[in-house]
């Protein structure tokens, strides 16, 4: 089966495999900033090929390999040839990896560990390929797709899962940051600005900005742009009109609203309440 990715990314849900969302695009001049997954990220490039920066390195993905990202985890996103890439990812709930781990290692909980952002593995990234493609060409074949989806997830743990490095204890994180960020999470419809957060957390603005951008691995601003695409996500979702939204998530305008969610997705945000619909449907 060829891949035939478009120029207009699509996202889209099937109902055969809950808790997982799919997204097959292609770019040529789009950067992705530093940003994060609340999901584990699990794709592979069919195209062209992508750099990005990640748990402290540089990577590039390109056909017959596997890229990915830990949930949380900041990474970055650029084209790495002047074609740009082509590209087809699955975001999966964490639980999915969870419990896909718990059964193989014998582990009550936790997520696997992978070291690295790519994978070369040219077998498991042409069955990645490949069940992404079934699922939207042939989106009914949901026995199949299941099975070859906990395939995957088995072949991906059992070959390239390691142990992952101790938790960090909680009180390493700075306790100022738990309060900028309690603050944020609490007033994303806002505009809070530096003044107001360090006033929050009981420090300067340049130690507040050095300290939150360690713990948390975004700079107050590109953390307060996750919760804020987040939230107009879950509106999109409830079917709020994407004018509203804007409003409601405390961007300034609905070109706001389009320019960040994009720079964060690589949809916009017509393209994600289309797909939201389609899924209903």
């Amino acid at each position: 089966m060829e891949d035939h990715c478009l120029a207009t990314p699509k996202y889209w849900i099937n109902p055969g495999l809950p808790g997982v969302e799919l997204l097959r695009a292609a770019h040529t001049k789009q950067r992705f900033t530093r940003h994060y997954h609340r999901r584990f990220a699990l794709g592979c490039v069919t195209k062209g090929a992508l750099g990005f920066s990640y748990l402290g390195r540089d990577f590039v993905a390109g056909p017959g390999t596997i890229n990915l990202a830990l949930p949380q985890e900041p990474h970055t996103g650029h084209p790495a040839l002047e074609q740009g890439w082509s590209y087809r990812m699955f975001y999966l709930e964490p639980e999915l990896m969870v419990q896909a781990f718990s059964r193989l290692s014998g582990r009550k909980k936790g997520l696997p560990y992978f070291n690295s952002g790519v994978i070369s593995d040219s077998d498991l990234a042409r069955e990645i390929a490949d069940l992404h493609l079934g699922l939207e060409f042939y989106p009914n074949l949901i026995l199949e797709h299941q099975s070859k989806f906990l395939n995957i997830l088995t072949t991906l743990i059992t070959r390239h899962a390691q142990p992952g490095p101790e938790p960090a204890s909680a009180c390493l994180s700075h306790p100022a940051v738990k309060r900028a960020r309690e603050y944020l999470e609490a007033h994303f419809d806002l505009n809070p600005d530096l003044d107001q957060l360090s006033q929050v957390a009981g420090l300067s603005r340049y130690h507040l900005v050095r300290v939150f951008t360690r713990d948390t691995g975004l700079p107050p601003h590109a953390f307060l742009d996750q919760l804020r695409i987040k939230q107009a996500k879950k509106q999109i979702k409830e079917g709020h009109p994407i004018s509203q939204v804007a409003l409601m998530t405390g961007f300034g305008d609905q070109s706001h609203l389009n320019r960040v969610f994009k720079k964060l997705t690589g949809i916009t945000p017509g393209q994600y309440s289309k797909a939201v619909q389609e899924n209903r449907a």
